[in-house]
C-alpha cells in the first residue's frame, strides 16, 4: 500500500485547483484576489566563466526590467564579483547574494567584506522588525542625531517602551562598534526614556545568539538557511520565533 505524504496531498489539491481554474476560465491571480495584472521582481544571477560576462548578464536582466538582483556565491566567488556589480550598476541597485550554505563560521571575516556593498541584510532584517511590531501597535524607525550618532532601528511601542537594534553581518569588530553605539544612544536619552527602555541589541549573520556583559544582546541568525540575503547566513522558524521575541518582548 502507498504511503500518502503532506507533500502528496498538496500535489494533489495543486493539480485539481490548476484544472478548476481552467475549466473556468480564471486565471490564478484572479483566484487569489490580486489587484493587479504586474509586481515588482527580482532575478537570481548564477555563477559565471568570468566577472564580465557577469556584468553583462546583470545589464540585460536590467534592461528587461527586474529591479532587485541576487548573485549566486560560493568561495573563489564572492567579493569580486559582487563589487564589480556595486560598481558598475551603482548604490541604487536593490543586491543580494545566495551562498546555498556554501560558508561556514571559519568565512566570517571573509563575508564581512561583503558589508561594504550595501546588499539586503539590514533592510530585510528591518523589514522582519516592522512585521513583528505591527501586531503590537508599535513602530520602527531608523535614529540619527546631529552628533553623527546612528542607529539602525527603533522599535516602540504606544506606551513608550522601545528597543534599539543595529544589524551587521558579523565580525567581532562590527559587533562591538555596534554595542558602541547601542550603549551612547542609551547613555544621550532622558531618564524617564531610559527606564522605558526594554533591550539594546545587535543583529548578525553569526553563528551564536549571547548577551554581553554590557547588556547587549547578540541576536544570531547564521546557523539557518532559509532567510537572504546568505542562504547558509539566514532564519528559520526555531530562529525567528526567538528573533522575534526581542519585539515581542516589548508586550511582556
Amino acid at each position: 500500500s502507498a504511503i500518502i505524504r503532506p507533500c502528496h496531498c498538496s500535489e494533489l489539491e495543486t493539480a485539481v485547483l490548476d484544472a478548476q481554474l481552467k475549466a473556468t476560465g480564471v486565471s490564478f491571480g484572479q483566484y487569489l484576489g490580486a489587484v493587479r495584472d504586474r509586481v515588482p521582481a527580482g532575478v537570481s544571477v548564477g555563477i559565471m566563466d568570468s566577472v564580465d560576462e557577469l556584468l553583462e548578464a546583470v545589464a540585460g536582466y536590467l534592461d528587461e526590467g527586474y529591479l532587485r538582483i541576487k548573485l549566486k556565491i560560493e568561495p573563489g566567488w564572492d567579493v569580486e564579483p559582487v563589487r564589480a556589480v556595486r560598481e558598475r550598476f551603482g548604490d541604487e541597485l536593490l543586491l543580494q547574494v545566495d551562498a546555498n550554505t556554501a560558508y561556514t563560521l571559519a568565512d566570517a571575516r571573509h563575508l564581512a567584506r561583503l558589508d561594504a556593498f550595501d546588499l539586503l541584510f539590514e533592510s530585510l532584517a528591518v523589514r522582519d522588525l516592522r512585521i513583528y511590531a505591527q501586531p503590537l501597535g508599535g513602530t520602527v524607525y531608523h535614529y540619527r542625531d546631529d552628533s553623527g550618532l546612528e542607529v539602525d532601528a527603533i522599535v516602540e511601542l504606544g506606551d513608550g517602551r522601545w528597543s534599539a537594534f543595529e544589524v551587521k553581518l558579523g565580525g567581532t569588530g562590527n559587533i562591538e562598534k555596534a554595542s558602541a553605539s547601542l550603549r551612547a544612544l542609551k547613555a544621550k536619552v532622558s531618564e524617564q526614556r531610559a527606564r522605558q527602555l526594554s533591550t539594546l541589541n545587535v543583529v548578525t549573520a553569526g553563528a551564536e545568539s549571547f548577551t554581553r556583559p554590557d547588556g547587549v544582546n547578540v541576536i544570531a541568525l547564521g546557523p539557518f538557511s532559509i532567510w537572504s540575503p546568505l542562504r547558509g547566513v539566514g532564519i528559520c522558524l526555531s530562529s525567528r520565533m526567538r528573533w522575534r521575541s526581542f519585539v515581542w518582548g516589548l508586550s511582556a
